[in-house]
């Protein structure tokens, strides 16, 4: 290892990357001290606070089967749950962040010009927090055979632009206070970078009502009945979810808070976001059965009509004919409704209010203009001032919710090799690689991979690790499983800021027909053949064999994150490849790692922008070389030779068997006949393949590497002591052993 001294980042090329990505304020990037000093400066100026977690992990919540013609699926049913947990708990009750309409988790946790979201800022100010993806959106991948078919069109930057855009405001009968909406970071306009980001984010949510609302019926019910009480805080149509959490485990909800809710409101037409829907929500607020008092059997027992008000201010909505029923498990909850001053909400929002009020519910009407918080569209948590927009709320709770809680539990220490603690300078998660697309209807987004970011407070190695997962599965292979730590958690302890990439189409980054196509991948996550990992290989998880992944359980949260294989190698290859240039081009040189078929991406990474990689890592790369799809060696994609060849079957090719002793089937590989052509931008390139003990990959490539001038070494768990491990090995139960391999064989190899 080197010393700290020796592999500590510097001062200048840090600040360059962080001020780049809008990771730190500018100040800081402007300031004369060093990276470390600067982030404690961040921290006492109250600016830019420290995020000291006691864990940050995920799970899938809500895992049930469903055995289809072609074999046992996940049910669909189940939400992904990031948990944020700082080390120093000020609050009693964790807030659960649910995202709305057609976004993801990500609408919390960063704004589209690359500030902390409210889930950071819910941090800093010594919440716990779970940040939701709902089914179908966000990490639970969309499966039609469960979801239903998609929606008929991609989310469009022209029907953005009506929301967001900060120019040419018209006023109109759908928003009368557009004119007002000053604070989107950016233009809003096609070409807008925060507009990219915002689009690149969205994606197709179930399209019935009554289908997600049940699915948050059960897999809701469990995230509660894991953490305990907690306030919910909602946007958009989300707000259904919080008065079933409420109406479901009504000791559990102690606040709710909906942003931009949608309501008892009659529009005509029904259907859209925040428009009533008439049957839609045939029970006022939901689309699903509450608990009335007395009881009511069928939403006409309701006998809802509807109110005409006064205000031409305010729409049409509908209330209970007197004596009204109360709503039962929500009357005890207090519940803030939060309107923003330029929010088309402002219709909408009076009409929830009286329904619920009528219901015995306790409502405060929280308009953001009457806090002095100005300027803002329907989406506060991502906009200029989003910090300040959040303070009302945070007010709202410490006098409705907080007084008389009980006392304050702090997060057990876990043991270090067990622990998720994380001592972060800055966190986010942004998008490379963005490209737009005209379909007949808009612009949709298209070509994007998904980046979650992490800085540690003490950098001590001097470029950054790329990591890009494989097969089937999304970013979060590299952050463990069954909350236990994973590499990405591994690296960033050890001082590396850390980029885990979410391939295109995959984890974070939606796929709709219109965008990537209809059959982009091949098969959806959740629609994996749970009996074709979990029961009939002698490695998968849950047997025996495999030394980490064992259990049912896991066998569910590993399938859960499967997305789906792409179709076309080459296809993805250049989407990726955009994306990991600009990543690269942003943050500066540094070392990318991938795991299984992300393998061919590392070299086309370094083939094209070979000053740029220090250090490539490939865990168990899939393909041998000219098999399949990999024409051009290790890839789908042109390569960079010497001699240049313009068509890989220009390449002579050459029968090459394994000697004697060597791991997987004694059978002839094809690589280049002698004298073969030098991959000349990886030839300068440290290069580690690395294999577990139950699978063979491997050595055929690295003779490809070796032949075509390139410095790659082989190493084989095994040989180093370490047994029983699959292709999984990143997520078992040695996977910190696993690392540390890598981590050694960085130290010694990726030096400069």
């Amino acid at each position: 290892m080197t010393s700290n001294d020796e592999g500590r980042i510097g001062r200048r090329d840090f600040l360059r990357g962080a001020a780049a990505l809008g990771t730190l304020p500018a100040w800081i990037a402007l300031s004369g001290r060093n990276s470390e000093a600067a982030v404690a400066q961040a921290a006492s100026a109250g600016s830019q606070p420290i995020l000291d977690l006691a864990e940050w992990t995920y799970g899938y919540i809500g895992m049930e089967t469903v055995t289809l013609p072609r074999g046992e699926l996940l049910t669909g049913k189940n939400i992904y749950v990031e948990f944020w947990v700082p080390r120093q708990i000020r609050h009693p009750y964790p807030i659960v962040l649910v995202h709305g309409g057609t976004g993801q988790g990500l609408d919390w946790m960063a704004t589209p010009d690359g500030r902390r979201g409210w889930a950071l800022q819910l941090v800093e100010q010594g919440y716990k927090v779970c940040v939701v993806d709902r089914p179908g959106q966000g990490r639970p991948p969309y499966v039609p055979d469960l979801h239903g078919a998609f929606s008929p069109q991609a989310p469009t930057y022209e029907a953005a632009e009506q929301n967001v855009s900060a120019l040419a405001k018209r006023t109109t009968a759908a928003n009368p206070l557009a004119q007002r909406h000053t604070q989107w970071p950016g233009t809003g306009e096609v070409g807008d970078p925060a507009l990219d980001h915002f689009l690149a984010a969205q994606g197709p949510a179930v399209p019935s009502a009554a289908g997600a609302e049940g699915a948050w019926r059960f897999s809701g019910s469990k995230l509660l009945d894991e953490i305990g009480p907690a306030i919910i805080l909602t946007h958009g149509d989300s707000s259904a979810l919080a008065w079933i959490a409420a109406d479901e485990r009504p000791t559990l909800v102690k606040g709710i808070v909906v942003i931009e809710p949608v309501g008892p409101t009659v529009v005509a037409g029904g259907g859209g976001r925040g428009a009533a829907g008439g049957a839609a929500r045939a029970w006022g607020l939901t689309a699903t059965a509450m608990a009335f008092e007395p009881p009511a059997s069928a939403p006409a027992d309701l006998r809802l009509v509807p109110q005409t008000p006064s205000d031409v201010g305010i729409a049409p909505f509908v209330l209970q004919t007197e004596p009204a029923r109360r709503l039962k498990n929500l009357a005890g909850v207090p519940v803030a409704v939060v309107t923003a001053e330029a929010s088309a909400a402002n219709q909408r929002d009076p009409g929830t209010v009286s329904f619920l009020r009528q219901g015995g519910c306790t409502v405060d009407h929280l308009r953001l203009v009457d806090a002095g918080v100005r300027g803002n569209g329907p989406y506060p948590m991502m906009e200029r001032n989003s910090r300040e927009a959040l303070q009302p709320i945070l007010a709202w709770i410490d006098r409705r919710v907080n007084p008389g809680a009980p006392a304050i539990i702090q997060a057990p220490t876990r043991p270090n090799s067990d622990s998720t603690a994380l001592r972060l300078a800055e966190q986010g998660y942004f998008f490379v690689g963005v490209d737009r697309k005209k379909v007949a209807y808009g612009t949709v987004a298209v070509g994007q991979s998904g980046v979650q970011s992490f800085i540690p407070v003490e950098v001590r190695h001097p470029n950054p690790i790329v990591l890009v997962h494989g097969g089937l599965g999304q970013a979060a292979h590299m952050m463990g499983i069954g909350r236990r730590p994973g590499w990405v958690h591994y690296f960033v302890r050890e001082g590396y800021r850390v980029y885990v990439m979410d391939r295109p189409a995959c984890g974070r980054v939606p796929l709709h027909p219109d965008t990537f196509g209809a059959d982009y991948l091949a098969g959806f996550g959740g629609g994996t053949n749970l009996a074709n990992i979990l029961r009939n290989s002698a490695t998968a998880p849950g047997n025996p064999r495999n030394t980490g992944l064992r259990g049912e359980e896991l066998g569910l949260q590993f399938v859960a994150n499967e997305s789906g294989l792409p179709r076309r190698m080459a296809e993805h290859s250049e989407h990726w490849a955009k994306g990991a240039v600009e990543l690269i081009e942003k943050i500066g040189p540094a070392i990318v790692l991938t795991h299984a078929f992300g393998g061919c991406l590392g070299w086309i990474a370094a083939d094209r922008r070979p000053s740029l990689v220090k250090a490539l890592v490939t865990v168990e790369g899939n393909n041998n070389p000219f098999e399949g799809e990999v024409v051009w060696g290790v890839t789908a994609v042109p390569l960079a030779y010497d001699p240049p060849v313009s068509d890989p079957k220009d390449i002579a090719l050459a029968d090459w068997t394994p000697p004697v002793g060597s791991p997987g089937p004694n059978r002839a590989f094809r690589i280049q006949a002698e004298p073969a052509r030098k991959l000349k931008n990886l030839a300068g390139i440290p290069i580690l393949w690395m294999q577990g003990e139950n699978n063979y990959s491997g050595p055929a490539q690295v003779q490809f590497l070796k032949q075509s001038g390139c410095d790659a070494e082989f190493i084989r768990l095994r040989d180093l002591g370490i047994v029983g491990n699959t292709n999984l090995m990143l997520l078992e139960r040695n996977n910190f052993e696993v690392f540390g391999v890598i981590r050694d064989w960085l130290a010694r190899r990726a030096t400069r």
